[in-house]
């Protein structure tokens, strides 16, 4: 095993070296997933469960904004200082970009037991953490992977994590959320959709419904509404606030909101011809 991982100097605060973040003094990532790929081969031989965890901080983009980068750095450096001590019990850290964390932990007996030592681990974040004289209060989600459960390697454990992690912060569910395999056929469905979505237009995909604003005193139209659906071939019918959902993640919303305005107009202008007869 790589000891490099767990050494601490005398003041407790883990080396810099090129594996480690200069900040924080947790691994790098890609130093991460190298040393949790020794582990796990080890781990198998041994039949051992092995907790992936992927820890999120929402907020700091604010804090970021209105405090500046010197504030929210500080408090990431505070949050690896109470990670930390984790190392000397054997378990693996690493900080990824911005608020993000890599945890594993390797003395898990069972699925139970390892949700129990997240769930522990996130309980040390309730308490509020002081930067320059400022109580700030953390707001954590994670995203849970198991090995061999959920992956047989690190790249893909990791992978199970993430999704678990992106479909928290999606439903903003409170604690650890452990991946499924309904998880991971979601996740890739909504791959696949994101992708899909650039070409729905051209393929001629998507089409306008129209619901009519009733007068309820007269009983007359007096306004409808354009509401877009997508017919996808493979999942079927997408409605409108999963596509502007989607639209909106991947910047396609301007382009989609301007399709829909000329369709509307062009199916107007048709049902009026054919109303003077001209069509």
């Amino acid at each position: 095993m790589n000891t490099e991982a767990t050494q601490t100097d005398q003041t407790g605060v883990s080396p810099v070296t090129p594996l480690r973040d200069e900040g924080t003094g947790l691994l790098r990532a890609n130093a991460f997933v190298e040393q949790l790929d020794a582990r796990l081969q080890d781990c198998a031989e041994h039949d051992q469960t092995i907790a992936l965890l992927k820890l999120s901080f929402g907020g700091l983009g604010v804090l970021n904004e209105t405090l500046g980068d010197h504030v929210t750095e500080a408090l990431i450096i505070q949050i690896a200082g109470i990670l930390r001590p984790l190392e000397s019990e054997g378990w693996l850290l690493g900080r990824m970009a911005n608020d993000r964390f890599l945890i594993a932990s390797f003395a898990c007996s069972d699925k139970g037991d390892a949700m129990a030592a997240m769930g522990d681990l996130l309980q040390r974040f309730n308490a509020p953490i002081f930067v320059d004289g400022m109580e700030l209060h953390l707001s954590s989600r994670a995203g849970a992977a198991l090995f061999p459960l959920h992956g047989d390697n690190a790249q893909r454990l990791m992978l199970s994590a993430r999704q678990a992690l992106t479909r928290s912060l999606a439903t903003e569910h409170n604690g650890v959320l452990l991946y499924t395999e309904e998880l991971g056929l979601q996740a890739q469905r909504e791959t696949r959709l994101t992708v899909d979505l650039r070409s729905a237009i051209s393929r001629k995909q998507m089409y306008l419904t129209y619901e009519p604003q009733i007068d309820l005193r007269t009983g007359e139209v007096v306004a409808v509404d354009a509401v877009v659906v997508w017919n996808h071939p493979e999942y079927g019918v997408i409605d409108q606030t999963q596509i502007m959902t989607l639209a909106d993640q991947t910047a396609q919303i301007i382009a989609i909101g301007e399709w829909i305005v000329s369709q509307a107009v062009s199916e107007i202008q048709k049902v009026q011809r054919l109303c003077a007869g001209t069509a």
